[in-house]
This record gives structure tokens, C-alpha cells and sequence, in this order.
């Protein structure tokens, strides 16, 4: 085989593999939504995500101040304050969009399982006879 014919034939197999993955996951998406739109969802988990926020603006504005207790003027609990309310919201958004997560993960997998299957038989044919 040609270097060409091989190179061709792994890219199609990786775009066939790459449009499996986006089409089982969609799917699962628009499934484990259940007629929810994303854009709620996001705006729920985000209202949910505040407590978090407020916990990582909390500590990372503590942390900043016990830091630079030494300096009377420091003005660093602000920036701590922002990156911990950062910080704070983006694990609350991981964690209340953790469900949906982990039905899109597992829509990909066993499209991409079955893309890899239809593959595996187009190349090695099963004669029972």
C-alpha cells in the first residue's frame, strides 16, 4: 500500500470517528434535556453557582489578607476576593452541570464504540458458513 492510501484511509476513519462522537453526543444532549432548553439550564446552574461564589470570594480574600498581613496598605484582598468568586463559580457550574456531563460523555463513548465496531467487521469480514 501506498503511503498516501494509508494516510487517507486513517484520516477518513478519524473524521468518521470525530462525526460519531459529535452526533452521539447531540443526541444524548438534546435526550438528557428533556425539552429544557441550555440556555436554562446554564441560567439555573448558574443561580445555584452564587453560594459558590461567595464561599471562593470568602476564602480567596482571607487568604490574600493573611498573606500580606505585614503590609498595612495592601489592597490584595480584592484581587483574591475575585479570583476565589472566579474560581468559586466555575466549580459550582462543573458541579450542578455534572448529570448532563456525564450523559453526553456516555452518548460519545458508545457511538464512538459502534463507529469502532462497524470498522473493526468492515475489515475483518465473519464468514459463517
Amino acid at each position: 500500500m501506498k503511503l498516501a492510501t494509508i494516510i487517507n484511509s486513517n484520516i477518513g476513519y478519524t473524521r468518521g470517528l470525530f462525526c460519531a462522537k459529535l452526533s452521539g453526543a447531540r443526541s444524548a444532549q438534546e435526550n438528557a434535556l428533556d425539552g429544557e432548553t441550555m440556555g436554562t439550564l446554564m441560567v439555573r446552574s448558574t443561580v445555584n453557582s452564587f453560594g459558590w461564589a461567595v464561599l471562593g470570594a470568602i476564602a480567596g480574600a482571607t487568604g490574600a489578607r493573611i498573606r500580606n498581613k505585614q503590609q498595612a496598605e495592601s489592597d490584595s484582598a480584592v484581587p483574591g476576593a475575585l479570583l476565589g468568586a472566579a474560581f468559586g463559580l466555575s466549580t459550582g457550574l462543573l458541579w450542578n452541570t455534572r448529570p448532563l456531563t456525564q450523559v453526553v460523555v456516555r452518548g460519545a463513548r458508545k457511538s464512538v464504540d459502534a463507529a469502532r465496531d462497524a470498522n473493526w467487521l468492515a475489515r475483518n469480514p465473519v464468514n459463517f458458513g
